[in-house]
């Protein structure tokens, strides 16, 4: 499911923030994606900031 989107400047075009229920449903959604360029995917494990500005 994507969460969320993002055009982006720089090398990448977009940013898109997804959950996926187990790794083959995220490997389906890169395959997919690579309609629309060579996809680079990372996993975020933690994150440490709790609270925005």
């Amino acid at each position: 499911m994507v969460l969320k989107y993002y055009r982006i400047a720089g090398y990448y075009s977009y940013l898109v923030k997804v959950v996926a229920e187990n790794m083959e449903i995220l490997e389906d959604f890169v395959d997919e994606s690579m309609q629309f360029g060579t996809p680079s995917t990372h996993i975020v494990f933690s994150s440490t900031v709790t609270d925005s500005i």
